[in-house]
This record gives structure tokens, C-alpha cells and sequence, in this order.
């Protein structure tokens, strides 16, 4: 009799202390979420009634009892406390697929204005926000005015649900001038390369053309190939801008013959012949 009390208090021991095991808090859910999409995270305890629920970083992502949103790229960790048992699950916010592209003029004098738009692959209710990487070159508004501060170049952002579109704008003075430097007689054959220059440093982006096709050709860096005699005229234009140019006028000409050397004798007697040849 007295075995049996002493097993049977072993083993109420033993389940007692089985039931004082702390039970393991696990996180479920996806751990990946788009900016400006959610998603749920269960837990494994029933009957929680004291939840908190934390972010480490709420720029990236928030969560309320369970829902985490997210609000830009980026890494998070959130983590649940239910009592005395804590856990956590790592979330990475990656952007909506959503394509976004600025259009519009990228050259602007100082103390003037110029709209950017925006085209999108698809419809968002979501705000376009725009940013100048330096707002003492150019600024921008949140409807995509940009304004001329001082003359260089900057670039401006529109951004979107994680997507970011970048666009170059030269901020121009007011008394901008714009001059070609290169040589106004070429041969058949020849190339040289001509180049610009400005009263703001060569920073802004300009265009190459020519008016005759048939006497030569141009590249986009302003490498001129004679092809035919004839006359054609260089031009540079501010790209955004043909009001600001600069022409140069090239005439073409067959290259000079190589000079021609006779030998022979350079005495003749009358009545005679002599034959001369040439190199």
C-alpha cells in the first residue's frame, strides 16, 4: 500500500510539473508584404486576452493586433508579447510593382517654372511624391512645379509606392550664351570633333545637328565626318530649348594633290626630243 501512495505521488509530481512548462509563443504569416499592402499574423496561444504588438521601425512597417502594413522599403522585425512569453518574425517591405516615369522639359531659366508630369503602368490612389536632390539648384512642389534657383544641375524624384523615377534638370540663367568651337574648312574624308561652350560651365545637355546630309554627318558628341565638297552648316541647341543655338558654317573641299616631282634631262637641242618622267 505504501508503494502505491509513493507512485502515485510521483507521478501527480510529474504531471504537475509537465503543466508548469511554458508554452512556446510562435508567430505565423507571410513575411513578406508590398508597400501599401497588409498582411495577418496569428499567433499559436488561445484565449489571449493582453496582446501588444510592435514595430522597430514604423517608417518601413506598422502593425495593429496582427495587421502589418507597410509604408515603405525595408527590413522590420515585429514582435508580439502576450504575459510573459515574447516573440518576433522578421518582415522585409518590398515596393508595389507599379512603374512610374517623369515626363516633361528638362531645362528651366532661373526664377522660372516648369511642370513635370507622371506616367504610371497602373492607377494608384496613392500620392506622387517629388524631391530635388538640391534645392539650391532647382525646388520642387508636391504637384511637380519645378523652379529655377540657380544655374547647374540637379535631379528631381517622384516616387510612389516604393517606385522612384528620376529626372535631370539644368537650371539655365537668363543671359545664357552658347558658342561652337571648331574649323570652318574640312577635307573629303576628314573627321574632327567639335565642341561647345557656355557661360555656365559646359554642364548642360545639348544637341548636334547639321542641315546637309549629302556633304556630311555628325554624332551625338559632336563629331563632324566630311563625306562631299559643298558647305554645311553645324548647329548646337540647348536640348529642351531650340530658341538657345549656336551655328557654325563648314565648307568641304577635295583634299589638295600631292605635288609632282619630273626627272630627266633640262637640256634639249633644237630639232630633238627628250622624255621626261614623272614620280
Amino acid at each position: 500500500m505504501k508503494k502505491m501512495y509513493i507512485f502515485l505521488f510521483s507521478f501527480l509530481l510529474l504531471f504537475s510539473l509537465i503543466g508548469c512548462e511554458k508554452k512556446e509563443l510562435i508567430l505565423n504569416g507571410e513575411d513578406r508584404v508590398e508597400v501599401g499592402s497588409s498582411i495577418v499574423l496569428t499567433h499559436n496561444f488561445q484565449n489571449s486576452a493582453d496582446e501588444i504588438w510592435e514595430s522597430s521601425d514604423v517608417n518601413i512597417a506598422e502593425v495593429f493586433n496582427g495587421m502589418v502594413i507597410g509604408n515603405s522599403v525595408g527590413n522590420v522585425t515585429i514582435t508580439l508579447t502576450i504575459g510573459e512569453a515574447t516573440t518576433s518574425k522578421e518582415i522585409t517591405v518590398v515596393a508595389n510593382p507599379i512603374n512610374i516615369t517623369i515626363v516633361g522639359q528638362n531645362l528651366v531659366e532661373i526664377g522660372k517654372s516648369i511642370k513635370l508630369d507622371v506616367e504610371l503602368s497602373k492607377e494608384t490612389e496613392e500620392e506622387i511624391v517629388w524631391q530635388s536632390d538640391d534645392e539650391t539648384i532647382a525646388k520642387v512642389n508636391q504637384n511637380g512645379l519645378v523652379r529655377g534657383i540657380s544655374s547647374g544641375k540637379t535631379t528631381i524624384k517622384a516616387s510612389v509606392l516604393g517606385n522612384t523615377s528620376e529626372f535631370v534638370i539644368t537650371v539655365i540663367p537668363k543671359n545664357y550664351t552658347i558658342a561652337i568651337i571648331g574649323k570652318n574648312v574640312m577635307m573629303v574624308g576628314e573627321e574632327y570633333n567639335f565642341e561647345y561652350s557656355d557661360n555656365i560651365g559646359n554642364i548642360s545637355s545639348v544637341v548636334w545637328d547639321i542641315d546637309n546630309k549629302d556633304v556630311a554627318s555628325i554624332t551625338s558628341d559632336g563629331l563632324l565626318v566630311a563625306k562631299n565638297t559643298g558647305e554645311v552648316v553645324v548647329t548646337v541647341y540647348l536640348k529642351g530649348n531650340k530658341d538657345i543655338f549656336s551655328s557654325f558654317l563648314v565648307k568641304v573641299v577635295l583634299p589638295a594633290p600631292e605635288s609632282i616631282k619630273l626627272s630627266g634631262d633640262n637640256k634639249v637641242v633644237q630639232g630633238k626630243t627628250i622624255n621626261l618622267e614623272s614620280n
